[in-house]
């Protein structure tokens, strides 16, 4: 009976000191979500009221402007913060993550169900709170911390900053329940064993309190500081005495990991991921530290002594190191990184200004073809800036019809008269004029937009055919991407009959790097495409991979001479020979041909005596806007007529 009466009680005390454990574990990882959340909150809002330069105006009802939406787009992708929203002192809502750039009436109100909430804010609180999500659509569990945004020592609103918790609540808690076993258990061990107990249980509550605090520094999958970790270190840098005179940082981005994750499985991502980061960790040692940062982002701090002499050579370290192989279960996975580099104090005085350098620069290494590193250089924020307004007046173009068409004649050489026209895309902005196609072209690939350019133009060029004389013709450059998105077939054939037009006068021009891809893919289109009653001409030829098994396997009406053949004339016999031999292979396989970019009156000569059919270039005619070109054809007639009196006139007096 004492016995029973012995364990009895030891199982109700342990129950208690199990109860006791887990509430003050709970209690205690409770206490580092909210100081983590805190910590988020307020550098978000200082980041804000740093780099969103209306944010005034923003807080006061106005839409943010073009540079403070980049920010806030960018911003809503950054790390674990799912949403974000600001109010003004007054408490009412006026900007929400996820509806930046529209315009909105909230009734929400900070701390509406109670008002003293409101004032202990204004009087410095932070509010933080925590809750599970509500549904599939929000986090887990999520912790939503309410601070001041101050600038310039005046206080302008708050900021909520709700962040996803969810991984870091779980891991917490299940230490937490983890610990409380292992104390319990200590605890009805120290009957018998009472000091074993005692310093088993010491030990282990030191080791737990060690993994929460490990954890709260650093990442789970890959063992680096996480992103609130290094950006504190980042950040020290620039405080106090002992900061260093020059230092350099590095985000590191992993080319196309989503296609890793959705082709080869999410395991496969985080070994990738594990192997990526132990990499990195190896090729810093003793210059720096490196953190994980997002998904597929990493930033490395690179300190010592001549850091930023060394920046770059780190950088292409990593690139190349990173490039590896990884190995997973005997498979082997390339992964490629994008680089971007700044360094202190020349690319930014500040820790947001120095990674906002680097940013910039990883922008410009993915822009440039990935898998490479680039410096952070004076002129490539402006030069983004550009960018970002061509990107953006590219879609404006589309939604308001703001895209011209410019059209370059196409000459007969033997008799001088036009027969035809090339349709040329022209982008005018009222703040950076006339965009170069150079230029928009690349940039309409890049974002997905040239599909829906490429569709425009053709309906246009189509509706243009009509202010054209019969049996003028109008020729249509199509990207590759073309052929790839949507049924270009479809597109060209309603763009007919909505116009109306004689398909045999719609010509359509194709390069040699299209006919590089899927080739059974390819013809079979270029075959529908050529059934609707269209020519279909082979643009830049002898430029690139060029193949004469081309002009046989595609049914092509027309050849087009690559210009730089034509600005090479007259330099060497063998380019001569070489124009020759096109000329004369158009003409056996019956296929026109055409020279391009004819600048001087020389080359004219030259095509002429090896009886080019058409020519198209400078020296005959600039692209003109369809008023122009109506003028030219009518000088031209009317010169034609007169020569016909002239000759009449002639023959009478004979």
């Amino acid at each position: 009976m004492k016995t029973l009466k012995h364990i009895a009680a030891a199982c109700g005390l342990g129950a208690v000191i199990l109860a006791v454990s887990i509430f003050i574990v709970r209690s205690y990882t409770d206490h580092l979500l909210r100081s983590d959340a805190t910590s988020r909150a307020e550098s978000w809002a200082a980041n804000l009221a740093e780099n969103v330069s209306d944010l005034p105006k923003i807080i006061a009802g106005e839409l943010p402007g073009d540079e403070s939406v980049v920010f806030f787009e960018q911003a809503r992708a950054i790390g674990d913060v799912w949403k974000y929203r600001i109010y003004d002192s007054a408490g009412k809502l006026v900007l929400v993550s996820n509806q930046i750039g529209r315009t909105h009436s909230f009734d929400e109100k900070l701390a509406s169900s109670d008002p003293a909430a409101l004032a202990r804010l204004h009087a410095g609180e932070i509010q933080v709170t925590t809750r599970s999500g509500a549904g599939p659509r929000e986090p887990g569990f999520i912790a939503d911390a309410v601070v001041p945004i101050t600038a310039a020592g005046k206080r302008l609103g708050f900021l909520s900053v709700l962040i996803d918790q969810t991984a870091r609540q779980q891991v917490y808690y299940v230490a937490a329940i983890q610990m409380a076993a292992a104390l319990c258990g200590l605890v009805l061990l120290a009957f018998g064993f009472p000091a074993a107990g005692f310093l088993m249980r010491s030990r282990q509550k030191e080791v737990v309190e060690s993994r929460l605090e490990y954890l709260a520094y650093h990442d789970s999958l890959t063992g680096l500081k996480n992103r609130h970790a290094i950006t504190q270190s980042l950040e020290a840098l620039f405080a106090g005495p002992d900061a260093p005179a020059e230092f350099a940082i590095h985000i590191v981005d992993l080319d196309k990991f989503k296609e890793i994750n959705d082709t080869l499985g999410h395991d496969m991502g985080d070994e990738v991921l594990r192997q990526v980061s132990s990499r990195l960790a190896s090729a810093v040692t003793g210059e720096g530290e490196a953190g994980r940062i997002g998904g597929d982002e990493f930033l490395i701090i690179q300190t010592g002594p001549g850091a930023a002499a060394k920046a770059e050579v780190l950088a292409n370290r990593l690139a190349e190191t990173l490039a590896l192989p990884n190995n997973y279960h005997g498979s082997r996975v390339r992964s490629a990184v994008s680089i971007g580099s700044s360094v202190f104090p020349g690319d930014g005085r500040t820790a947001s200004d120095l990674m906002k350098s680097a940013d910039i620069a990883l922008y410009f290494a993915k822009a440039e073809g990935r898998g490479c590193y680039r410096m952070f250089r004076p002129g490539m924020d402006e030069k983004l800036k550009r960018r970002r307004a061509i990107e953006q007046r590219l879609h404006t173009a589309l939604a308001e019809d703001g895209f011209q068409l410019h059209f370059q004649p196409l000459f007969n050489l033997a008799s001088g008269n036009i027969e035809g026209v090339e349709a040329l895309l022209r982008l005018p902005d009222a703040v950076m004029g006339m965009v170069p196609p150079s230029e928009f072209i690349p940039i309409a690939e890049d974002i997905g937009l040239i599909d829906q350019v490429g569709a425009w133009v053709i309906a246009e060029g189509c509706r243009s055919l009509k202010h054209l004389p019969p049996p003028m013709k109008l020729a249509i450059n199509l990207s590759p991407i073309q052929f790839e998105k949507g049924d270009i077939v479809d597109i060209v054939a309603q763009a007919l009959r909505e116009s109306n037009v004689d398909p045999a006068r719609l010509e359509l021009e194709v390069t040699e790097s299209l006919l590089l891809k899927d080739s059974a893919a390819v013809q079979s289109k270029i075959v529908r495409l050529k059934s609707l009653g269209v020519s279909i001409v082979l643009d830049d030829f002898g430029a690139g991979y060029s193949s004469l098994s081309y002009l046989w396997r595609y049914p092509f009406d027309k050849i087009k001479i690559d210009r730089s053949f034509i600005s090479s004339l007259g330099d060497s016999v063998n380019v001569e020979g070489v124009i020759e031999s096109i000329i004369h292979l158009g003409r056996k396989l019956n296929m026109r041909v055409t020279a391009e970019g004819i600048e001087t009156n020389e080359q004219a000569d030259m095509l002429r005596a090896l009886h080019c059919d058409q020519v198209q270039g400078y020296l005959f005619s600039r692209p003109l806007t369809m008023a122009d070109l109506s003028a030219t054809m009518l000088r031209g007639f009317l010169h034609q007529q007169s020569q016909v009196v002239e000759l009449a006139t002639a023959r009478k007096k004979a």
